[in-house]
């Protein structure tokens, strides 16, 4: 049985909405995902349109905490807690010119992340993160020609696999973390990004 509920999480009352109508369908949060966000053209930091670094501040950052706050308030109600993985990048880890908002945002949330964990994890309630390297998505696909790349395989030559990851990989991957086989990962912030940041 599925629920889909539009929303925009960078609106606290929307993210509010769909955490109640979500327990309201299946009376419980087991696992919640903070998957939602979004890029903006490059520019540099002297050039950085004020109200396009705000809205990736908004969504990128913003969203994952009011999901944070209304996902954990839920847990704390459930005798066995739940899990929780946030989304953040390689670009939170390295700074690379041109995205100051997107590094900005994904840097804080791997700090979030572990805040988070800190407060929680003794009420069993698990918060860790993944921060994917080049995945082909849409998102990918607009970076290529905003930093005017050839082609996809121009952001492979620069991870150690020499390959792109897939979305499926990254769902592996957090499907692992919500799962009793990570049941001591707390607090972790998982690369999957194939060797993207060796080099």
């Amino acid at each position: 049985k599925a629920l889909f509920v539009r929303a925009d999480v960078s609106n606290e009352s929307q993210v509010q909405d769909f955490v109640r109508q979500t327990v309201s369908t299946f009376g419980r949060i087991d696992c919640a995902f903070n998957n939602a966000g979004i890029d903006r053209p490059n520019a540099p930091i002297h050039q950085t349109d004020t109200a396009q670094f705000n809205e990736l501040i908004n969504v990128n950052l913003n969203g994952v905490f009011f999901s944070l706050k209304h996902v954990i308030g839920q847990m704390l109600t459930q005798p066995t807690g739940g899990h929780i993985v946030n989304i953040a990048s390689v670009g939170g880890h390295r700074g690379y010119g041109g995205i100051i908002g997107y590094s900005a945002s994904k840097a804080a949330v791997l700090s979030m992340t572990r805040t988070a964990a800190s407060e929680v994890s003794d009420k069993n309630i698990r918060v860790n993160c993944i921060s994917p390297g080049p995945i082909v998505t849409d998102m990918l696909q607009r970076a290529q020609k905003d930093w005017g790349l050839p082609n996809l395989d121009a952001f492979a030559a620069g991870a150690a696999s020499k390959r792109n990851g897939t979305t499926e990989e990254v769902a592996r991957a957090v499907l692992w973390l919500c799962s009793p086989e990570a049941s001591y990962v707390i607090g972790a912030d998982l690369l999957i990004d194939g060797g993207y940041l060796l080099k």
